[in-house]
């Protein structure tokens, strides 16, 4: 694994490699493990592009799906104020809190292990969504109620193919797609109520 460019300010490293950053440019460091977000699939590229897009300074954010916890870590890293992020998976889990503690981000970002119930009660800027479409569309009529009202939420983990089924899901939850990109069969799509 290679250190790999996201976008021109954000660059994701494994530990063992060493790199010399540009000016402005975020460095990202990960120990990958068996976890998802390394920065080589085109869906991490299209949440980061998400995150830098839409996030304002002072941002809470949910990360659902947190993987090696880089969606959070990247948010801290553009001025957001917080960060939780939840998995299911006991490796993800261990692997994302070792990854914060690489960044020396562990003050701003707390790790849940768990699901969609085990979002805490509170209201989000940002919501973050890298999985898969069927969990994306289970989930999406729940991401409303933890959404602050001008919040935003960042999808993707979605097949182009899946895209209008998807879109036709969020409006039927009094949500709407603002904004969309796409790279090769992947999408990602901003949405807000």
């Amino acid at each position: 694994m290679q250190p790999i460019k996201i976008t021109d300010r954000i660059v994701i490293k494994p530990t063992w490699k060493e790199y010399k950053p540009e000016p402005e440019q975020i460095v990202i460091q990960i120990d990958p493990k068996m976890s998802f977000g390394t920065g080589h699939h085109e869906t991490t590229r299209l949440m980061v592009w998400g995150l830098e897009k839409y996030l304002k300074k002072g941002a809470k954010v949910l990360d659902i799906g947190t993987g090696t916890g880089v969606l959070c870590i990247a948010a801290i890293f553009m001025g957001a104020l917080s960060a939780v992020g939840i998995d299911n998976d006991e490796w993800a889990y261990q692997n994302s809190v070792e990854n914060i503690k690489l960044n020396n981000v562990e003050s701003k970002i707390r790790i849940i292990k768990g699901d969609i119930n085990s979002i805490p009660d509170e209201t989000f800027d940002i919501i973050t969504s890298n999985i898969d479409f069927r969990t994306n569309n289970e989930y999406i009529r729940k991401y409303g109620k933890y959404l602050n009202q001008n919040g935003v939420i960042i999808l993707s983990g979605i097949l182009i193919s899946d895209e209008p089924k998807m879109e036709a899901v969020i409006e039927a939850h009094s949500l709407k797609v603002i904004d969309r990109k796409y790279e090769n069969e992947w999408c990602c799509l901003i949405v807000t109520r």
